[in-house]
This record gives C-alpha cells, sequence and structure tokens, in this order.
C-alpha cells in the first residue's frame, strides 16, 4: 500500500534527461525545497546555474543566481512564475542571463549545444541592452525521467511518486481557461504506453 507521496523536480529530471540525451554536458539537480537557502549557497558550483521557481520561491531563486553569477556562471531562470514577468526579471535583475518560458527541455539543450541564442525558442535574454522575447514553442512529451541527476535523493521505494505524462489544462482545451488561470501552454499527452 503506498501511503505518501513524494514530490521530487519533476521537471527538472525531464530537462536533465534532455541535455544527458542531446549533449555531453554533466548535470546536477539540487532540490531546493528540501535544504535551507544558507546550504544550498555552499553548493552552487557549474558554468550553467538554474533555477526553477514559483511565486513563494521567487526571491530565495534570485539570492541563488546572484551567488551563481559571483562565481562565473551563466543564469537561467524558469518556472510557472517567471513567462508573465520574464522581461522585468531581467530589467531589475543584472545577474540573470536568461529567463526560459514555458518548457525548458530544448532551450537548454540548444544553449549548451552552443546554437545562437536567437534561434533558441522559450528564450529572453538581453542583448545590447535590449530585451528580446523568442518564439514560444512546446516541447512534445516524449521523455522519461530519472532519479539519478538528484543530489542526496531519499526517494522511498514505497512512496508513490508523479509522472509528468500532461502539460496544459484539458478543462481548457473544453471549455476555456478559469479567470485565475496562468497556464499558457496548449494540451500536450504523452502516450501512455510510453
Amino acid at each position: 500500500q503506498l501511503t505518501d507521496l513524494e514530490a521530487p523536480p519533476i521537471g527538472l529530471c525531464l530537462i536533465a534527461a534532455e541535455i544527458k540525451k542531446r549533449t555531453s554536458a554533466q548535470v546536477e539537480i539540487i532540490d531546493g525545497l528540501k535544504r535551507p537557502l544558507n546550504e544550498l549557497l555552499q553548493q552552487i558550483k557549474g558554468d550553467i546555474i538554474g533555477v526553477t521557481e514559483d511565486y513563494s520561491r521567487h526571491l530565495n531563486a534570485l539570492v541563488i543566481l546572484k551567488k551563481a553569477k559571483q562565481i562565473g556562471a551563466t543564469t537561467f531562470i524558469g518556472g510557472p512564475n517567471v513567462t508573465y514577468l520574464a522581461e522585468n526579471i531581467l530589467r531589475n535583475n543584472n545577474y540573470v542571463d536568461y529567463v526560459i518560458i514555458g518548457d525548458g527541455e530544448e532551450a537548454l539543450v540548444n544553449f549548451i549545444a552552443g546554437m545562437n541564442v536567437i534561434k533558441i525558442p522559450n528564450l529572453v535574454y538581453k542583448k545590447i541592452g535590449k530585451i528580446t522575447r523568442n518564439e514560444k514553442r512546446n516541447t512534445p512529451l516524449t521523455t522519461l525521467f530519472d532519479f539519478k541527476d538528484i543530489v542526496d535523493q531519499d526517494i522511498k521505494k514505497e512512496n508513490a511518486v508523479p509522472l509528468s505524462m500532461i502539460r496544459g489544462c484539458i478543462k481548457a482545451e473544453q471549455k476555456g481557461r478559469c479567470s485565475f488561470c496562468s497556464i499558457n501552454h496548449s494540451l500536450s499527452l504523452m502516450n501512455p504506453r510510453r
């Protein structure tokens, strides 16, 4: 009987799986929900540091990126909060290099692979003082994830974990978006056989 639901960072695991599948980059995921901020700041290392955030953890995400920029990393921020705030985030925080709106898999893989930033979908960035928002494109749901890249993972085999097999909202597709909705993603479903 499954009694508890684990909530590992599934979105980051999907991004890590795509990066490992399509580049030679090494990936490490630190679950910020399981550690105090001061401990997270001590673990920051790498050439590219990205955070995913939501409204309640926005300020912590910015503190992490500020520290990452101090060690010379290229910085990314993504998550449900940033699609509508991308320009403001870049305008107000000079230590944030890129904002990823919507799905992050393609954006990070293409950046790591060296693609010209003007061609990378879902990327918002500053170039010569001007903020540019590239086209937004949904990533097909074809990638299965694992938890191998989570540092100090503690996922119990007897607990349930969520799957990421849907993006968007079925109700919004059928009857329109709710007045408070912030989901800006057309409906995408993974084949259940996958």
